[in-house]
């Protein structure tokens, strides 16, 4: 099975293009593609295969900051203390961190402004 970025690739292109609020959302979700250098013909600049050099011009979801111990041990301490004080099971948990996760995404959207880029 295929990663969802690359499942969804030309969905996620297309949101994260958008010039409205939902492209401003996605901008918080989404890493920004990777600049990809110009081909010269006649000159190898790369050993990379122009399927993964087109991936990497790509928006993809960006789930990196899972990455971390210091935010893993934070999620881990907010559902213990979501099953102690309140006693919230891991779904009621998983649940509310998703609805917590799309408010902050929404709020990030409204504050900061998204910066004017040739992806624009």
């Amino acid at each position: 099975m295929k990663p969802l970025s690359f499942q969804f690739s030309q969905e996620i292109q297309n949101l994260y293009v958008r010039d409205d609020f939902m492209g401003a959302v996605a901008y918080q979700f989404l890493s920004p593609p990777r600049p990809t250098p110009p081909q010269h013909k006649g000159l190898v600049t790369s050993p990379v295969s122009e399927a993964k050099r087109q991936s990497l011009s790509q928006p993809k979801l960006r789930l990196r900051w899972l990455a971390s111990y210091q935010n893993l041990g934070y999620i881990l301490a907010a559902f213990l203390c979501g099953y102690m004080w309140f006693g919230m099971g891991l779904v009621g948990f998983v649940i509310l961190g998703i609805l917590f996760g799309l408010l902050y995404g929404v709020m990030r959207a409204v504050v900061n402004p998204r910066p004017k880029t040739k992806y624009n």
